[in-house]
């Protein structure tokens, strides 16, 4: 496990405040910055499959979706002086989202973009300590999904055998 030094988690919360003013937009605009490095994901989203990228934004069901993510994410934030629960965040969106197919490749690419995504909400915000901080908390997330991934695929295999 990583650690997070006490002005780490202040420097993320406060990144993160940004975000929270408007979660609703915020997601949309996650989900979009995902999409857009990533295209290929909308695949995975029954109502975007044939949605061109520049509608997706206005679609409902995307600010449904980004809206529980950040939701997701805010918990996680608040979380950080317990690990623990952080982590158990994670395992519950890893037993999620194993169901329908993603695996680490999925976790680490939708994860690959939140210092875009924070150095775009957060501005100034997102500072040298706090981009420290957030690379220690994906680095984490992934360790956790890694793992969860890891039992899922085994409970899977035992079951198969």
């Amino acid at each position: 496990m990583f650690i997070l030094t006490e002005e780490m988690i202040a420097a993320i919360s406060s990144s993160w405040d940004e975000v929270r003013k408007n979660p609703k937009q915020s997601g949309v605009d996650f989900y979009f910055t995902f999409f857009t490095y990533f295209p290929q994901y909308t695949q995975f989203f029954e109502d975007f499959k044939s949605v061109p990228l520049e509608k997706i934004r206005a679609h409902p069901k995307l600010r449904m979706h980004g809206i529980r993510v950040m939701y997701a994410l805010s918990s996680m934030v608040d979380s950080l002086d317990e690990m623990e629960m952080t982590s158990e965040i994670m395992r519950k969106t890893v037993d999620n989202h194993y169901p329908r197919g993603l695996r680490m490749r999925d976790f680490e690419n939708l994860f690959s973009i939140v210092p875009i995504f924070l150095e775009n909400k957060a501005g100034e915000k997102f500072d040298s300590l706090a981009k420290k901080g957030w690379e220690i908390v994906v680095q984490t997330l992934l360790s956790v999904a890694s793992d969860r991934l890891g039992e899922l695929s085994a409970a899977a295999n035992h079951m198969v055998n």
